[in-house]
């Protein structure tokens, strides 16, 4: 279930508009803790950071060019934080190199212009080459080695030049984890929206600035946490909303019936959460779609998309 969440994520990400080369004046800090530095260090990457006063600032690669991260230069000396980082990683990787393999079946069988195939199969390579340069071992990047990752992550340990992981034999042997391998952690405010459509989603706690909650996956509790100031924004709730929409549609439009049937019950239950509505069948949902998708909006109490004005 969990491939499917990474799937609609994966699609999710195709729909968001690239932001231009130039970079642009900070116009928002966000503090970020040592690990969550080392997981974007390893992907997707930092950037024109500098230290000043035991403070880190610089750039993710992936965030709009006028958002900035601010980071304690002491949680980022902290090799702990950088071993945690480096497996958040990881997983990530494992799970966007999952998800692109499943679209990229699915652009090939709606035979998509070239154009996006070869740029699908080029970040499933850039995946793949990121997992083998943080594992420290040349393991096949597929079921079996994520089925490798997930036995053996709890003993990954850094190496001795802190650029990579290695499997910590002695402590697999005794079967004493090195850390905590299922940290929570702190996601955007989309993936928020993405995550609590899901019939697998549950949320654990409310506190002052946060919400807790977590996914289940085939292995564990995805658990994550996200600042309830985030959530503010109409226009976020009705733009993942609809993409949720579109993605789920685009499915039932082009995947076989034979394969439709295994999903029709998780896909029905998160459009159900999105719209309020209990269609049952696919046909039914796609009729729905191509009559109101122009005319879909947030409602009133901002919890689902509804036809016309709210």
């Amino acid at each position: 279930m969990f491939k499917i969440l990474i799937i609609i994520l994966v699609l999710f990400s195709a729909n968001i508009k690239s932001y231009g080369a130039q970079e642009k004046e900070c116009k928002e800090y966000k503090e970020i803790s040592g690990s969550n530095y080392w997981h974007w260090q390893a992907y997707p990457g930092v950037k024109n950071f500098e230290d000043k006063d035991n403070i880190r600032t610089g750039r993710s690669k992936h965030s709009p060019s006028n958002i900035c991260f601010t980071v304690d230069l002491h949680e980022v000396n902290d090799p702990l934080n950088r071993l945690i980082g480096y497996k958040i990683a990881v997983s990530e990787l494992f799970n966007l190199h999952g998800g692109s393999i499943e679209v990229l079946k699915l652009y090939k069988w709606e035979k998509r212009e070239k154009k996006y195939i070869t740029a699908l199969e080029q970040k499933i390579l850039i995946y793949k080459s990121l997992i083998r340069s943080l594992v420290g071992t040349d393991i096949t990047i597929d079921d079996q080695g994520e089925k490798w990752w997930h036995e053996n992550k709890d003993y990954m340990n850094l190496s001795e030049d802190k650029q990579k992981l290695f499997l910590d034999a002695v402590a697999k042997k005794r079967k004493k984890p090195i850390h905590e391998t299922n940290p929570e952690r702190e996601i955007s405010a989309e993936d928020f929206w993405i995550y609590s459509v899901s019939p697998a989603y549950e949320q654990t706690k409310i506190t002052d600035k946060y919400i807790h909650g977590s996914v289940m996956t085939e292995l564990s509790p995805y658990k994550f946490r996200v600042q309830k100031s985030k959530l503010n924004d109409r226009k976020t709730k009705e733009n993942v909303y609809k993409s949720i929409l579109e993605n789920e549609i685009m499915y039932f439009k082009n995947v076989r019936e034979s394969k439709e049937l295994s999903y029709l019950k998780y896909a029905t239950a998160r459009l159900k959460n999105v719209t309020g509505l209990n269609y049952t069948d696919s046909q039914t949902w796609i009729n729905w779609w191509d009559k109101n998708k122009d005319k879909l909006v947030l409602s009133k109490d901002g919890t689902v998309l509804v036809v016309g004005n709210p």
